[in-house]
């Protein structure tokens, strides 16, 4: 079934005003017409049944017929992956959305071999935050994930300069093979989980000095050697397993 995403601030007590390439979608691929129903989501926690009575070109107007607000789960997950290229990429994005990613914050590492430069950095946002967006719609969530600029590894702890009970910081390592997830998220129940993903070429010694000293915690993703974006998946999906998320209005309190 089709959804829609639309802003908040297209919604007024009981109308709404879709346009833009949602609208175009709507009206010129799946042929949507006056006294339709379509279901919308604002991409932060309510989704709508809504009946079209008026378009004008690209824009699609008419009363929401029933409101459902999504109740959120208990953890937000933030995963801090190292840049791969790009098909790969376009793949962890998608797939990070549909495991239930909250914010997804690309990292430049010692061994990270994709550098971008400023002046590609606005189309690539726009384009992973719009590949976000199709995968939430398929998928179902009821919010969308924050697709963020890229960060050098180094700048990423400043979200985690100070771990409190609050925040769990997870930094999955080929060198760890005893420490599991599960017991790592043992016991946890505050409303933040951080999630460092290396690149191809592995972590860095004084990189994941860092990560340890900074208070994360070493843990392994079984004996296989996996690549980067299956890792990014099969982490942030043992997290939701273990912790069952959600995405709090706030920034994480690291």
């Amino acid at each position: 079934m089709a959804r829609f995403f639309i802003p908040p601030t297209q919604i007024h007590d009981d109308h709404f005003r879709l346009d833009g390439a949602e609208a175009h979608h709507a009206l010129h691929v799946l042929r949507k017409k006056v006294g339709d129903t379509i279901d919308l989501f604002d991409g932060r926690d309510r989704s709508f049944k809504a009946e079209i009575q008026s378009i004008n070109e690209n824009t699609i107007e008419g009363r929401i017929l029933k409101t459902q607000t999504l109740e959120k789960e208990a953890v937000a997950i933030w995963l801090f992956a190292a840049l791969i290229k790009g098909p790969r990429w376009d793949w962890l994005v998608q797939k990070a959305c549909e495991v239930g990613v909250d914010v997804l914050i690309p990292v430049t590492t010692t061994r990270t071999v994709i550098h971008l430069e400023k002046k590609e950095l606005s189309g690539k946002l726009e384009r992973w935050n719009r590949i976000a967006l199709e995968a939430a719609k398929q998928c179902g969530r009821a919010t969308t994930m924050d697709v963020r600029s890229p960060q050098p590894f180094v700048s990423t702890f400043a979200l985690s300069r100070h771990p409190n009970e609050n925040v769990l910081l997870l930094f999955p390592w080929e060198k760890e093979n005893q420490q599991t997830i599960r017991h790592a998220c043992a016991g946890f129940r505050g409303q933040h989980v951080c999630l460092w993903i290396g690149p191809e070429g592995g972590w860095d010694e004084a990189e994941a000095d860092l990560a340890l000293k900074s208070g994360a915690k070493a843990v392994t993703l079984g004996g296989n050697l996996l690549r980067s974006e299956t890792a990014c998946i099969v982490a942030a999906a043992l997290v939701a397993q273990e912790l069952s998320f959600r995405s709090p209005s706030t920034e994480p309190k690291c």
